[in-house]
């Protein structure tokens, strides 16, 4: 499949992001990521939709975006991925034929787990629920789990993919902040 690298539209989308923070009206980071000029190209085929991806497609869009990802495998044994988003390690879940060849990803999974001091606190997830949109956090012992979704079965483009994932790193640097993480 033929992409085109992506270094080049984010730097452009961290630049227009610290431009417009700057005196902007309070919106998250996530929403001013979200507003880029929709004339950006992320990918060289925009138009060809997708029901399911590979596995190695994935780690290669994922090293374009800059997350670093290596090879991981969730509590049933199934591979999945963990990124590098800034400081904040986050864990990507695969959902699919993922036991059989050819592996197909039907939908994909981020969760970001902070691991707090103290017992982490209901209200202070539940006032990030209220305001976020496209993700949902909540509060278990002594942590606080970010987490967010995509189903690809229904159709997805490789921009869907990329916004997707680099909305959660924005919205992962905003939850940690939120929760007074350090």
């Amino acid at each position: 499949m033929k992409r085109l690298t992506l270094w080049v539209g984010l730097a452009l989308l961290a630049t227009s992001c610290a431009v417009s923070a700057a005196g902007a009206k309070k919106t998250s980071s996530c929403q001013q990521m979200l507003a880029v000029e929709p004339g950006l190209r992320f990918c060289a085929d925009e138009a060809a939709v997708l029901t399911g991806i590979t596995l190695a497609d994935l780690k290669e869009l994922c090293v374009d975006l800059g997350f670093e990802p290596t090879d991981d495998k969730d509590t049933d044994g199934d591979p999945s991925l963990l990124l590098q988003m800034g400081k904040l390690k986050v864990g990507l879940l695969l959902y699919g034929s993922l036991k059989e060849e050819p592996v197909r990803i039907k939908s994909l999974a981020l969760q970001m787990r902070l691991v707090m001091r103290e017992d982490a606190s209901a209200e202070r997830a539940n006032a990030w629920n209220e305001a976020a949109r496209f993700t949902r956090a909540y509060a278990k012992d002594k942590a606080y789990l970010l987490e967010s979704d995509l189903d690809l079965e229904g159709g997805v483009t490789w921009k869907t993919i990329s916004r997707y994932l680099l909305a959660f790193r924005s919205a992962a640097a905003d939850f940690a902040k939120h929760v007074e993480f350090h």
